[in-house]
Formats: structure tokens, sequence, C-alpha cells
């Protein structure tokens, strides 16, 4: 039995009939999407304020992380499988913003790659207290704009990129087995 999407697994049944209306999936779904990020905004206030955490905003911030993990991953899953049987609803929304929401999805690589050191720059560098409002935003949006700076040079410019490494890597490959067959030729005829 196929399933086209993790929505229709849900409430398909056995025989391959559907047993609840498009409006209960999608009331279900609405729950799951905005009551896990509900829960994760809960979360995260609950893990700043009750547990004893320093407030020291971007640095090494230890939580207990098998807790935060799985909380965080269940919630996130959740938020997922709820989206993905309320997506249709947000069509008329999201379909005017494609061209934007791609634009956005072309950096996630550099975000992941390239946020971090980033925002550890940004605060070597910052003049103000780590846990001030002005450091925060400067934190937050020097990330986001040398982020997508970045993406537009690297990853969304791997056309331009590939060629030059296969190059070089090709010629690096040429000379390490071009040193390797004069050391071999060179030990042969010492024996």
């Amino acid at each position: 039995m196929r399933f086209n999407d993790v929505s229709e697994f849900m409430v398909r049944q056995p025989d391959n009939s559907l047993s609840k209306s498009k409006i209960v999936r999608q009331g279900v779904g609405a729950s799951l999407c905005f009551g896990a990020l509900i829960g994760w905004v809960v979360y995260e206030v609950a893990a700043w304020h009750y547990d004893d955490f320093s407030i020291d905003f971007m640095s090494s911030v230890i939580r207990k992380p098998l807790v935060q993990y799985y909380v965080v991953g269940t919630l996130f899953a959740a938020h997922l499988i709820g989206f993905d049987s309320i997506c249709h609803a947000t069509r008329r929304i999201l379909c005017p913003m494609t061209n934007v929401i791609r634009w956005l999805a072309g950096a996630t690589f550099s975000i992941y790659l390239f946020h971090y050191p980033i925002t550890r720059f940004i605060l070597a560098v910052d003049p103000w207290p780590v846990s001030s409002w002005p450091s925060r935003i400067t934190v937050l949006f020097g990330t986001l704009i040398a982020v997508f700076l970045l993406a537009e040079v690297t990853e969304r410019r791997k056309y331009l990129w590939v060629p030059l490494f296969e190059r070089f890597f090709g010629v690096l490959a040429l000379l390490l087995q071009t040193h390797a067959l004069i050391r071999r030729t060179r030990k042969a005829a010492r024996s």
C-alpha cells in the first residue's frame, strides 16, 4: 500500500478508504502544527526562565541536551506532520511568494555552514554586553545579512565554483600521483 504523504498515512484505513473527512484531518493537522509551535515557545520560555541558565545570549549555554533534543525534536516532527496536512489550505498565501521562498531556500546550506562562525565573529567585535538587546539585534540581523551575502557568492554560484575545484583537485591528484611514482622509481633504483 502506497501513501502520497504522511497525513494520508495517518487517516487511511487498511481497505484504502479515508475514515475521516478532509476538514477533520485539517483540523487535527492545524492543531499539531500550531500546537507544536506554541509548545516550543512555552518550552523555550520555561527553559530560560525556570532553569538556572545564565542569560549569556550566544555563548555556550549548556542545557540538559537529552531532554532538550527530544522535546524540540518531537515538537518539530509534530509541526511538520501537522503542516503537511494543512498545507493545501495555505496555498493561496504561499503560492504568490513562491519565488521568495525558493530564494530563501537556496541559502539553507550557507545558513547551516556559516551562521555559527559569523555569529561568533559578530559577538567578538560587538561593543555591547552579550546579553543586551543591541547585541542580540546586531547578532540576529548581522548574521542573516552576512549569510545571505555569502550564499550569493557561494551556494547560488555553484556553476562557477564546481569547474574551478574540479580542475584544482584534478591537478592536485595528478601531482600527487606523479610524486608517488617518482618516489617508487627512486626506491626501486636504490634496491
